[in-house]
C-alpha cells in the first residue's frame, strides 16, 4: 500500500508517524532518485534537496561536486516513477521485437522448406535431364529420373561418379568446361557427347549456372538431347558437300573436252561412290534400239571384282521388273536384297552373282525417254541411303546423260562435218564442171545458132521470092526457135553467174530499185494501164547487183501475167510474220493453181502456156537462188484468175 502511494505521489511523511520516518528510509529513497535522475540525464543542479533529505551519515563520502540544496522526497519519487515507466516501455518494445523476429524466423523457415520442396518437385519432374555437380570435385551430387532413364545408370551409380566419367571425349582441362566464370553468362551453353551405360553416344547441350546447394558451391546443369539437331546438321553438311560436288561436276563437264569425258565420268563416279559410302559406281546405257543394256562406265573399290565385261549386251526382257521401274522414272533403292519382290527373280540372281548387298539406281532420262541409269552398290555391308542423297543423285544422272548426249552429238557433228567437207569438195568439183559445161554450152551453142540464123536470113533475102507462104512460115519458125534458144542460153548463163562469186553485202534501198524497174517496164509498154504501189524506204542488207536481178524477174513476172488485165495492179511492201520481217510482191494477174506451187521455182518449169505468156521458165529459179544465197527463203500463194503473191525474207 505504501509502495502504490509512493508511485501515486502521496506524501508518506505526512501519513506516517515521525518515528517511522527514519533516516535510513529517506536516505534510500533519495539515493534511488539520484540514480534514476542520472539514468534519465536530469541536471544534478535540480536535486540539491535530495542530498539534504538523505542526511548521509558522516562515514559516507561527501559529494562536494554537487550543490546541496534542500529538496522534498516527492520529487525523487516522481523521477522514479518516470524511470519505471520508461523501463516498462522498453521491456514491451523488446518483447514485441522478439515476437516479430520469431515470427519472421518461422516464416523464413517455412518459405525455405516450401522453396526446397518446389525445387525438388521441379528437379524430379522436369522433362529434361538435370544434374547437380559439386563445384570443386565435379562429383555428381544429384540427378533427376530423366537423367537416369536416358543414360541408363542408377541414381546411386551416378552420384558416385564425376561428370568427366560421363563424357565420351573428356577435355584435357575439365576446368575449361566447368569454369565458374563461364557460366555467369545466362545464355552460355556447351555441347559435348555423353556416353550411356551401354556405350551409346549421346549428343547433348549443357546449360549451367552456379548456386549454393547443401551449404556448398555447386553447378546446376540442364542437359538437352540434341541428337536430332546434330543429325540434321550432319545431313545438311552431307547435302552441302554433295551440292558442292554436283556444282563442280556441272561446271567441269560443261567445259570438259570431248576426248576427256570418259575419264572424267569415271573419276566422278569414284568421288560420288566414296561420298555415299558405296563400293561400286556404274553407268549403264540402253542400245540405240532400246533392246540391250550395256555398261558404259564403272568404278570399283580396290577389293571389289569388276563386272563391266559381264554387263554387255544384256537383253532388257531378262529384267522386266528392273526396266519397267526405270521406264516409269522410279528410283530403285534396295537397302537389302530381301526387299526385292518375287517377280524380280532374274534381278536377284544377277545382283547376287555380282556380290551386291545393297543397291541404289536412278534413271537417266532425255525428253522423258529412258536412256540409261546411274547406280551405286555395296558388297561389304548393307546400306540405306537418305532421300536427300537419292534426289541429288538424280541431278548427277542428268548431268551425266547431258554430257554423254552432248559428247555423242559432238561426235556426230564431227562426223557430219567431215562428211560435209567431203561433199562440199565433191560439190565444188561438180560446180566447176557445171560452170565449165555451161560456158562451153553457151559458147558452143551460140556459134551454130548464129550460123543457122545467118543462113535463115540469107535464105529469106536471096530466095524469099521463090518460096511460097508455107516456106516463109518455115523460115519464121526457124528464126523464132533460134531467138528462143538464145534466150535460154542467156538465162543459163545468168543462173550460173548468180550461183558463184562472193556476195558484196551493203545497205540496199529496195524501194528505189523497185521504182527504177517499174519505170523501165512502163517505157517498154507505155500503152498499158498499171498502178504500182511501192512502200517507201524499205531497206535491206545484201548484194545490190543480185537483188536487182531478183526484183527484175519478180516484177517482170507480175508485169507479164497482168497483161490481160485492163488495169494492172502491182504492190511491193512488207508484213510481220512470227516476229520476222517479210517482203512481198503482189499482183492481180491470172494467178496459178496452188497445188502446183512446187514447180514454181524449178528451172524450165512453166505453169502457163508459152503461146499466151512467153518465157523460158527460169526466172523464178534465179530469184530463189539469189534469195537463198542471201540466207533467206521464198514462197508463193495464188489462186487462178485472182492474182499471185510472192513472199521472201532477207536476214538483217
Amino acid at each position: 500500500m505504501r509502495f502504490m502511494q509512493l508511485y501515486k505521489g502521496i506524501n508518506v511523511r505526512d501519513s506516517l508517524p515521525p518515528s517511522r520516518t527514519s533516516h535510513r528510509g529517506r536516505s534510500l529513497a533519495c539515493r534511488l532518485a539520484l540514480i534514476f535522475a542520472a539514468v534519465l540525464g536530469l541536471p544534478f543542479s535540480s536535486l540539491p534537496a535530495v542530498y539534504a533529505a538523505a542526511s548521509f551519515p558522516p562515514a559516507m563520502p561527501s559529494f562536494s561536486l554537487l550543490p546541496c540544496a534542500d529538496i522534498d522526497l516527492p520529487v525523487a519519487i516522481a523521477y522514479s516513477r518516470i524511470l519505471l515507466i520508461f523501463v516498462l516501455l522498453l521491456l514491451c518494445v523488446l518483447i514485441i521485437v522478439f515476437v516479430v523476429v520469431m515470427q519472421l524466423t518461422r516464416e523464413s523457415a517455412a518459405h525455405l522448406a516450401a522453396s526446397e520442396s518446389r525445387f525438388r518437385a521441379v528437379f524430379e519432374g522436369a522433362p529434361e535431364m538435370i544434374i547437380i555437380v559439386e563445384a570443386g570435385t565435379h562429383r555428381i551430387l544429384a540427378a533427376n529420373p530423366v537423367t537416369t532413364n536416358w543414360l541408363g545408370y542408377s541414381r546411386s551409380a551416378l552420384e558416385s561418379m564425376t561428370i568427366e566419367q560421363l563424357l565420351l571425349h573428356p577435355p584435357d582441362d575439365p576446368q575449361e568446361l566447368f569454369d565458374p566464370a563461364l557460366y555467369r553468362e545466362p545464355a552460355l551453353t556447351r555441347e559435348c557427347q555423353y556416353q550411356c551405360q551401354d556405350g551409346t553416344p549421346l549428343d547433348v547441350e549443357l546449360t549451367g549456372t552456379y548456386f549454393r546447394y547443401q551449404n556448398r558451391d555447386a553447378l546446376l546443369v540442364f542437359i538437352r538431347d540434341i541428337r536430332q539437331r546434330k543429325q540434321a546438321e550432319r545431313d545438311l553438311q552431307e547435302r552441302l558437300q554433295l551440292d558442292k560436288i554436283i556444282t563442280s561436276l556441272s561446271t567441269h563437264f560443261l567445259n570438259c573436252p570431248t576426248e576427256e569425258v570418259d575419264q572424267e565420268i569415271t573419276r566422278a563416279l569414284q568421288r560420288l561412290a566414296e561420298f555415299v559410302g558405296a563400293d561400286r559406281g556404274f553407268v549403264d546405257l540402253l542400245s540405240t534400239d532400246a533392246r540391250f543394256i550395256n555398261n558404259q562406265y564403272e568404278w570399283r573399290a580396290a577389293d571389289v571384282a569388276p563386272t563391266s565385261a559381264d554387263r554387255q549386251q544384256l537383253p532388257i526382257e531378262r529384267f522386266p521388273w528392273w526396266i519397267n521401274a526405270l521406264y516409269r522414272g522410279d528410283d530403285i533403292h534396295l537397302p537389302s536384297l530381301q526387299e526385292l519382290p518375287t517377280e524380280a527373280a532374274a534381278e536377284r540372281e544377277m545382283l547376287t552373282a555380282f556380290g551386291v548387298r545393297s543397291c541404289l539406281v536412278v534413271p537417266m532420262m532425255s525428253n522423258f525417254t529412258l536412256v540409261g541409269y546411274l547406280g551405286f552398290s555395296t558388297v561389304h555391308a548393307e546400306k540405306c541411303w537418305p532421300e536427300e542423297i537419292v534426289g541429288l543423285l538424280r541431278i548427277v544422272g542428268e548431268i551425266f546423260i547431258n554430257t554423254i548426249l552432248r559428247t555423242r552429238a559432238e561426235q556426230e557433228i564431227r562426223s557430219l562435218n567431215t562428211s560435209l567437207k567431203r561433199r562440199v569438195a565433191e560439190l565444188n568439183a561438180v560446180n566447176h564442171e557445171l560452170e565449165s559445161f555451161s560456158y562451153s554450152v553457151s559458147h558452143d551453142l551460140r556459134s551454130p545458132l548464129r550460123t543457122i540464123d545467118g543462113f535463115n536470113h540469107m535464105l529469106r533475102e536471096d530466095y524469099g521470092h521463090l518460096l511460097d507462104k508455107p516456106g516463109m512460115e518455115y523460115l519464121d519458125s526457124i528464126q523464132l526457135s533460134c531467138r528462143r534458144m538464145a534466150e535460154i542460153i542467156d538465162d543459163l548463163l545468168s543462173l550460173a553467174h548468180v550461183s558463184r562469186g562472193d556476195l558484196e553485202r551493203e545497205p540496199v534501198d529496195l524501194s528505189a530499185i523497185m521504182k527504177e524497174i517499174t519505170i523501165d517496164l512502163q517505157k517498154k509498154d507505155p500503152e498499158r494501164q498499171a498502178e504500182f504501189i511501192i512502200t517507201p524506204s524499205l531497206m535491206a542488207h545484201g548484194d545490190t547487183r543480185l537483188l536487182r536481178i531478183a526484183f527484175e524477174n519478180l516484177l517482170g513476172n507480175a508485169w507479164k501475167f497482168t497483161g490481160t488485165r485492163v488495169r494492172a495492179r502491182i504492190e511491193f511492201g512488207t508484213m510481220a510474220q512470227n516476229g520476222q520481217l517479210v517482203y512481198f510482191v503482189r499482183d492481180n494477174g491470172v494467178g496459178f493453181d496452188i497445188t502446183r506451187t512446187g514447180r514454181l521455182f524449178r528451172a524450165f518449169q512453166r505453169l502457163h502456156s508459152g503461146a499466151q505468156f512467153p518465157g523460158t521458165g527460169i526466172g523464178l529459179a534465179i530469184v530463189q537462188r539469189i534469195i537463198s544465197r542471201h540466207g533467206g527463203s521464198i514462197w508463193a500463194e495464188g489462186e487462178v484468175e485472182k492474182g499471185a503473191t510472192f513472199y521472201f525474207t532477207l536476214p538483217s
